[in-house]
Formats: C-alpha cells, sequence, structure tokens
C-alpha cells in the first residue's frame, strides 16, 4: 500500500490478508499464483518439472540432482540458486546438501529424514530451523 491511503482502500488489502491466512484465498506474487512447476535446464533440452513430483534435491558441487517420483534430473546450477526458485512454504532445507518437500516426508529418526527409501541427514546448522516449522520443537 502508497501512501496516502483511504480507509476503504486499507480495508480491502487487511480482508483480504485474513482471506489468505484463514486458506479461503489463494496466495498471488505479483498477479501469478504461486508456482506449479518450473522449467530446469539439463544437458541440451529443458525440461518441465512439477514441483509437485518433486522428492528432495541434492547439490552436487555445482550440478543439483533433482529427485523426483519417476527419476531424477541433473542440472548445472548450485544449490542455494535452486532453493530460491522453490515455493518457501513446500519446500526446506534440511542440510548443506538437500533441499526437501515437505510432503513427501514419510518420518523423522534420529536425525535423518526419511523419504521413500533415501535416508537425508538433517544439518546442525538447519535443524533448530526444521523442526521449528514443522512445529515439533
Amino acid at each position: 500500500l502508497l501512501k496516502p491511503i483511504s480507509f476503504q482502500r486499507f480495508y480491502k488489502a487487511a480482508e483480504k490478508v485474513r482471506r489468505l491466512l484463514d486458506g479461503k484465498e489463494d496466495i498471488v506474487i505479483n498477479d501469478l499464483k504461486a508456482k506449479e512447476y518450473l522449467f530446469i535446464k539439463t544437458e541440451h533440452r529443458i525440461q518441465k518439472i512439477n514441483l509437485d513430483d518433486v522428492l528432495f534435491i541434492e547439490g552436487l558441487q555445482n550440478y543439483v540432482d533433482i529427485n523426483i517420483k519417476d527419476g531424477h534430473v541433473l542440472s548445472l546450477q548450485p544449490l542455494k540458486k535452486m532453493e530460491e526458485q522453490l515455493p518457501k512454504k513446500d519446500f526446506v532445507r534440511v542440510h548443506r546438501s538437500f533441499i526437501v518437500a515437505l510432503k513427501h516426508i514419510s518420518s523423522i529418526e534420529r536425525g535423518r529424514i526419511s523419504i521413500g527409501e533415501r535416508m537425508i541427514p538433517i544439518g546442525d546448522n538447519y535443524r533448530d530451523g526444521f523442526f521449528t516449522l514443522i512445529g515439533a520443537e
């Protein structure tokens, strides 16, 4: 909101925030709905990846290995750049080398996250933030 602002405009904005917090309205960023997919450059092509299919992402030096339900996609980009492209409400960094999709976590045991057959470590620097995010402090 930019000043000066009328009470009617302020009230409309406040109501929109209330609806967003109540889950009655989709989150809109710059008039676009939150991302449902990414286009990832891999080898000699650009591949569309649905974010619902992403299980976790592993950083391998300058590459990221995006593990999806039916395989994986390797892309030349740093994990930090990938992290910036992902919706914060759905994905969380849990280790210097791993980002996980919250909805695909099966269990958490002894500082490791289970997603399918894979066990992903929770780094000491990410532990408190992760457990706070999932509400298991």
